[in-house]
C-alpha cells in the first residue's frame, strides 16, 4: 500500500513536470519494476529516477521545492556561478518531500563520468526512448536494449556491490527478448564492451543456470574478480575502507579507455560538493580542485563541517 502511495504520489508531479513543458525520462523504479514483472511495486526502490536537460535542472529543483521538497543532504546553490560548477562535477541531486517522505533524483547526465563522446550518447539516447501509459500518464523510458545496457553499466561501475541490480539483469534476460545487434551497437558505441563479460562473470556466480548476453569479447578475470570481492563484502558498503576504496577507483578507471572516463572517475578524490556551500571559495572550477585536499583534512580534524 505504501508503494502504491508512492507512486501516485510521483505520477501527480510527474504531471505537474509535464504541465511546465520539462520532459524526463523515468530511470529503473516502478517502470523497469512493471518492464521485468508486470508489476510496479514488486520490485523495491527507495526513490524515483529522472533525467532531465541540464537547462531544466533549476526549474525542476524550484518547482519541487514549491511542492514541499527539500534537500536532505546537499542543498542546491543560489549563485549561477556555483550551480555551473554543480552541473559540471555532479550528474544528479536528491529531494524528498517534507511531509510524505516521496524521494526524487534529478540526473542531468546519465552516468557520472563520460564513458563516450557526449554528443554521441545524447544521439543514443533520443534514439532509444519510447513514450509508454503508466496510471493514465504518459511517461517516457528507454528502449529493452538500452535499458539493458544502462543498467550493466550502472552496476558495472559501481562492481555490482548491490546484488539487487544484477538480479534485475538476471530476471529482465529470462524474461525478454532483445535485439542483440541493436544491444552490441550501443555498447560499441559508448566503449563499454569490458563491462558485458563482467556481468556475465557475476551471472555465472550467483545464477549458474540463468540466461547470459551473447558475447564474444575477451573476459577481463582481475576486474571481475574485483567485483565479486564486492559483492562478496558483508558491509555492503564499498567504502568501508580506504585501500577498497583505492582498488575501486583503479578498477573504474580500467573499465573505460577513454582518458575522459579517467579523468571523470578521479573527481572522485579531487572534489567534494560539501565545498560549494563555502560561499568564501570563489566560484572557480580550479579552486575547487586545489581546495579539496585542505578541506578534507579540515574536516577530518573539525575545523570545517
Amino acid at each position: 500500500m505504501l508503494g502504491m502511495q508512492q507512486i501516485g504520489s510521483f505520477l501527480e508531479i510527474a504531471k505537474l513536470l509535464k504541465r511546465q513543458g520539462i520532459e524526463f525520462i523515468n530511470l529503473k523504479g516502478p517502470l523497469l519494476s512493471q518492464r521485468i514483472y508486470g508489476d510496479p511495486i514488486y520490485r523495491y526502490s527507495r526513490d524515483f529516477d529522472i533525467l532531465v536537460e541540464p537547462d531544466r535542472v533549476n526549474q525542476t529543483l524550484h518547482l519541487l521545492q514549491s511542492e514541499g521538497f527539500i534537500y536532505p543532504d546537499f542543498e542546491w546553490p543560489d549563485s549561477e556561478e556555483r550551480q555551473e560548477i554543480a552541473l559540471h562535477f555532479l550528474n544528479q541531486i536528491e529531494m524528498v518531500h517534507k511531509a510524505s517522505g516521496l524521494m526524487i533524483e534529478i540526473h542531468w547526465k546519465l552516468f557520472s563520468s563520460r564513458i563516450t563522446d557526449q554528443k554521441k550518447l545524447e544521439k543514443l539516447i533520443q534514439d532509444n526512448v519510447e513514450a509508454v501509459e503508466f496510471g493514465g500518464v504518459e511517461l517516457n523510458r528507454f528502449s529493452k536494449e538500452f535499458e539493458l545496457f544502462y543498467l550493466i553499466v550502472h552496476g558495472g561501475v559501481h562492481a555490482w556491490f548491490r546484488l539487487k541490480w544484477l538480479v534485475d539483469i538476471h530476471e529482465i534476460l529470462d524474461r525478454k527478448t532483445f535485439n542483440w545487434e541493436k544491444f552490441h551497437l550501443i555498447v560499441s558505441d559508448c566503449n563499454a564492451q569490458k563491462l558485458v563479460p563482467i556481468c556475465n562473470g557475476l551471472l555465472q556466480e550467483y545464477f549458474p543456470d540463468g540466461n547470459r548476453i551473447p558475447d564474444a569479447t575477451p573476459f577481463p578475470s582481475r576486474l571481475a574478480d574485483i567485483a565479486i570481492e564486492q559483492c562478496h563484502q558483508p558491509e555492503g558498503d564499498p567504502h568501508i575502507t580506504r585501500t577498497n576504496t583505492v582498488k575501486l577507483l583503479l578498477y573504474r578507471m580500467k573499465l573505460i579507455p577513454s582518458i575522459q572516463h579517467k579523468l571523470d572517475v578521479l573527481k572522485v578524490i579531487t572534489f567534494c560538493k560539501t565545498d560549494l556551500k563555502y560561499s568564501w571559495l570563489p566560484p572557480y572550477q580550479i579552486f575547487y580542485y586545489l581546495f579539496r585536499p585542505v578541506g578534507y583534512i579540515l574536516r577530518r580534524i573539525g575545523v570545517l563541517r
